[in-house]
């Protein structure tokens, strides 16, 4: 395949993740404008209605820890390609629910889909683009800066025009062309854990006929001759060939999925075969992982102590159990990576302080400014603008000045946009309020592209998947904790733009933490 082919396939690949990623985020922002609409429709109360919002983001915790494991079992493209029909069909079921009971069920089929699409979406883009990802990057996280201003915007439009069930039965089409898409252009990779079959020659005196080695990920194993587990492939004697990275022969060769070890019945006495074995399902650290996750983010965001603490505690309680466990559902090894651990500490701290501090703005403008939501979208624009130019040029940036000068160009860009907005007592001229989104969104895009490239470009092909699973993690933990921060302060304010103002004094205070993983960002691009 030509250089030019190739790149095409890769940004057809990508326009099909991106509408899926539109579809997801796009929907978690667009039904808070129908809330007040839904629940006079359903007789229902604010209070209740308000889990139509909460059921998909519960959901989505439940199987955003499952994501790695499905993709490694069944393959990336059958997994996005169910998730998004899972989506979809929810949202159809959304438009025709008959009671807030009903809404709040298919709310939850929605986020069970919902919850797998982006990080099936960033682990396949990230295995096909290989060495480009950090010049494609930027493109394919575009949404997540532009929907959430999208949101209110179209969600306005189609309350007042056509009414609350539309804000589902509009985005069903698009998830239909996004299924059809998918369906023809994703590529049909095999599942990383699948029976594999491969023989080598030169057996290592360390694995001797007739015995069987189990080796799980992230071990080593020596041989003679390093092993492909590529379906059907013969290797000769002597040969080198690779396990997810180049090895040599005489080499530890260090294998992704558990691969037993055992003589050859056809290739004579000095050939050993080895096949690739499916990894159970890790049920216990399931039980632990996802429960904690979406009851720290419903007990943080709904002010729920007692669901706070025990979302901490069965997160703890994993932790521990993940340590000795055999196949951990999420494996925290991957954060003794170092350039791993620098991009999820700096995905962590971005998410409490500069993410989660984005709730803030339209409830300024929609609290303090009396605005509609449809125009609290609008004013919010100069900042999805400015993160979009930045996203477009993502790649180029980060090959002209390196991961480290644009991250801390972007935190400080970031930092600086927001100082505006810790004087909002004091009233500050409309004008200048959106000249700080821009510059806030400018640096937003800078600290996305950095970020990603070093996450998934550090790590090997067939541990993307679960590196996915592992940030998306990370992020949703961060953000949920900055979030429940942020609005704990708010609260405890005497209330107006001063609220505001000090809110965002927290949360330029935070941003702040930002800067020490930048510094630990390498200067250069990884060839």
């Amino acid at each position: 395949m030509t250089t030019r082919r190739a790149d095409a396939h890769l940004w057809r690949l990508g326009g099909v993740l991106i509408m899926g990623a539109v579809l997801s985020i796009l929907d978690a922002t667009i039904v808070s404008v129908g809330i007040g609409s839904i629940a006079h429709d359903l007789g229902s109360s604010i209070t209740t209605v308000q889990w139509v919002s909460s059921a998909y983001l519960l959901a989505a915790s439940l199987t955003i820890p499952l994501s790695g494991w499905l993709t490694d079992r069944f393959g990336g493209k059958n997994v996005w390609v169910g998730a998004v029909a899972l989506f979809t069909a929810g949202t159809l079921l959304c438009g025709f629910a008959w009671s807030a009971p009903a809404l709040i069920l298919f709310r939850v089929l929605h986020g069970l889909g919902g919850g797998l699409m982006q990080p099936v979406g960033q682990a396949l883009f990230a295995q096909a683009a290989g060495p480009k990802l950090g010049r494609m990057i930027g493109v394919i996280t575009l949404p997540a800066t532009v929907a959430p201003v999208l949101g209110p915007l179209l969600g306005g439009v189609l309350v007042q025009g056509l009414g609350w069930r539309w804000l589902f039965f509009g985005i069903v089409p698009l998830g239909v062309a996004t299924l059809v898409l998918a369906l023809r252009l994703l590529p049909s990779a095999e599942p990383i854990e699948t029976h594999e079959l491969a023989r080598v020659g030169a057996r290592d005196p360390a694995v001797p006929a007739g015995s069987a080695v189990d080796v799980h990920a992230g071990r080593a194993v020596s041989a003679a001759s390093a092993v492909d587990v590529k379906p059907g492939q013969v290797a000769s004697a002597g040969s080198a060939v690779q396990t997810g990275s180049a090895a040599s022969a005489g080499s530890a060769v260090t294998v992704g999925p558990a691969v037993q070890v055992r003589p050859a019945m056809s290739a004579g006495p000095d050939a050993t075969q080895c096949e690739v074995r499916r990894d159970p399902l890790d049920v216990r650290g399931l039980l632990l992982l996802s429960p904690g996750l979406g009851a720290l983010g419903y007990g943080l965001g709904d002010g729920s102590g007692v669901f706070a603490i025990v979302g901490a505690v069965l997160l703890v309680a994993y932790g521990l159990y993940a340590r000795t466990a055999r196949a951990p559902l999420l494996d925290l090894k991957l954060f003794s990576h170092k350039e791993f651990a620098v991009a999820s500490a700096s995905t962590f701290l971005l998410g409490a302080s500069l993410y989660s501090s984005m709730l803030l703005l339209p409830l300024y403008y929609e609290q303090v400014e009396h605005t509609s939501a449809l125009t609290a979208g609008l004013l919010l624009a100069p900042q999805a603008f400015g993160s979009a130019v930045v996203l477009l040029a993502g790649g180029k940036l980060l090959v002209r000045f390196g991961p480290r000068t644009m991250m801390l160009a972007g935190v400080g860009l970031s930092l600086l946009g927001t100082i505006a907005f810790t004087q909002l007592g004091d009233g500050p001229s409309p004008l200048l309020l959106a000249m700080s989104l821009l510059v806030r969104g400018l640096g937003l895009g800078a600290t996305t592209t950095p970020g990603m490239t070093m996450l998934y470009s550090s790590l090997d092909r067939s541990r993307i998947p679960r590196a996915a699973s592992a940030i998306n993690v990370v992020n949703r933990i961060g953000g949920s904790l900055g979030t429940a921060l942020l609005v704990a302060v708010l609260h405890s304010e005497p209330g107006g733009a001063g609220a505001f103002g000090t809110t965002f004094t927290w949360a330029l205070g935070l941003s702040v933490l930002s800067l020490v993983p930048a510094v630990f960002f390498p200067k250069g691009v990884r060839k």
